[in-house]
């Protein structure tokens, strides 16, 4: 199993494709959506984070660390996510990520999708390219879900992702695109998952931004999703404190009896 990965990894990393690049932007827009002007860019870490594994900041199911009585700080849920202009809800499921053994800034990906009833298998990359410390300014009295002083660094880091569905299957093609990971260091020196002020009403974290092409084809549609919203979802989103769909797009898989059977990705 671990070999026939390794080939189709090799495959899809070699018909990657380039798209325009500005993570300061992405960076930017990722922290002033949630925060506004309350952060400050404390400079460049991607070098200093190529020694620790984010592949548990990505598999899911997973929890934040942040023990308290707030199912929406603690527990971390499945990916929402949509896929063309009509926000048709999309799944995505990631079933292993492993850092390469000889490229700290690299992971393999194994996963699955699904819109409606079509489900795929894909597998693919997230490259980490752009990493910065970030600093925030804590004020006595304001509610954070870790003691500052527990904490060594902050830091957001930005990534290219690539994930090829299985040609052999049907509607397939190729995801490609961003993802924005929010993240801090402790004081024992440990990464953890940054779900520091996620009472914010905006927050969200592990952002893939970008879009699904059907292979030979040269169109492609916006696909984004994410952990606790979804960037760039505009009327989609009709929530206050967390995620709530318009009853707009019920019929796109959002409505209250959509939600995929837990497990789908096992079948």
């Amino acid at each position: 199993m671990k070999r026939l990965l390794s080939i189709l990894f090799i495959v899809a990393s070699l018909s990657t494709f380039s798209q325009p690049t500005d993570y300061q932007q992405i960076f930017d827009a990722f922290l002033t959506q949630q925060f506004g002007n309350t952060y400050q860019d404390k400079g460049n870490m991607i070098n200093e984070i190529s020694r620790f594994d984010f592949s548990d900041l990505w598999l899911l199911p997973g929890s934040t660390g942040i023990d308290d009585t707030l199912n929406f700080t603690k527990n971390r849920t499945e990916l929402l996510g949509f896929i063309g202009d009509s926000f048709q809800r999309i799944y995505i499921h990631f079933i292993q990520i492993t850092k390469y053994p000889d490229d700290p800034f690299q992971y393999f990906v194994f996963g699955k999708s699904m819109v409606k009833k079509n489900v795929c298998n894909f597998v693919g990359t997230i490259k980490m390219e752009f990493a910065r410390e970030v600093i925030f300014e804590y004020h006595q009295g304001e509610d954070f879900l870790v003691n500052p002083r527990s904490i060594l660094k902050q830091g957001v880091v930005v990534c290219d992702y690539t994930f090829m569905e299985d040609r052999r299957q049907n509607h397939v093609g190729i995801f490609t695109g961003k993802l924005v990971t929010s993240f801090y260091i402790n004081k024992n020196n440990q990464l953890k998952y940054n779900a520091i002020r996620a009472h914010s009403d905006s927050y969200m974290n592990n952002q893939f931004i970008g879009t699904w092409s059907e292979y030979n084809q040269e169109s492609s549609r916006p696909c984004n999703f994410g952990e606790w919203r979804i960037t760039n979802s505009r009327d989609l989103d009709v929530g206050a404190g967390c995620f709530f769909p318009n009853k707009k797009y019920h019929n796109k898989g959002w409505g209250p009896k959509d939600n995929a059977n837990p497990g789908w990705w096992k079948n």
